[in-house]
């Protein structure tokens, strides 16, 4: 899950004059943003209420089940496509991908209510965990399934360090258990303490931020494909 959190309502309200926005559509995101209390229906009907306290106008208002999704994104604006031919723009309840699918659909301003802090383990409504960052290179099969980017502090894919006494980890003044201690007994468990010996070179960064578009059709369609 995309983790958002709502941002002060005095930005949102700064960022609707920077743009003279006085009439607007709003739209909220059914899937992620749902679930953290900052979009789905509860969240639009808090939107919705606290724009017009400010005195700006709703044209209407819809939750996308996953605004990120630029093909529901395209059909669900045709269902209020008359009321939005005269807006000054879009106020979108999403993380930032939802509401900058949002921007390429239209040439109106797109103004978000939230931040996006992290994907997410939904432990239950109200408690996060992140688990992945999206690294571009997974190590889960060498290291029992615990993300050493996430469960160690520093992001160490060779641990522990010298920074942890009793299990704890150094950052956070010992309060937090050591993500490699934490791989070191899991794979102790699983009897694969050979793979905790294992020397990994540096992490290449540029993975994680080198990827602008990923196209995976020809693949998709040669793994969906029946074979005889």
């Amino acid at each position: 899950m995309i983790l958002t959190v709502s941002k002060p309502w005095s930005e949102i309200r700064d960022a609707c004059k920077q743009w003279d926005l006085q009439t607007v559509a709003v739209i909220s995101c059914g899937s992620c943003s749902a679930q953290c209390g900052t979009g789905g229906t509860e969240g639009l009907k808090k939107i919705v209420d606290s724009l017009e306290q400010d005195g700006i106008q709703i044209a209407a208002s819809i939750v996308i089940e996953e605004p990120c999704d630029k093909r529901l994104v395209k059909t669900d604006l045709r269902h209020i496509q008359n009321e939005t031919q005269k807006i000054d723009g879009y106020i979108v309840a999403s993380c930032g991908m939802g509401a900058q699918t949002v921007r390429e659909v239209t040439d109106k301003p797109v103004i978000i209510t939230t931040d996006t802090i992290m994907m997410s383990q939904t432990e239950r409504i109200g408690l996060y965990h992140e688990k992945c960052r999206a690294c571009g290179k997974c190590v889960l099969n060498e290291t029992g399934g615990i993300c050493p980017i996430t469960a160690c502090a520093k992001s160490l894919l060779n641990g522990p360090c010298g920074g942890v006494i009793d299990g704890k980890c150094e950052m956070g003044g010992y309060q937090n258990d050591c993500g490699w201690v934490a791989i070191y007994n899991r794979l102790k468990k699983l009897d694969k303490l050979e793979l905790f010996s294992k020397v990994r070179p540096p992490r290449d960064w540029s993975l994680v931020t080198k990827r602008s578009t990923v196209n995976q059709r020809k693949e998709m369609k040669d793994y969906y494909a029946c074979e005889e």
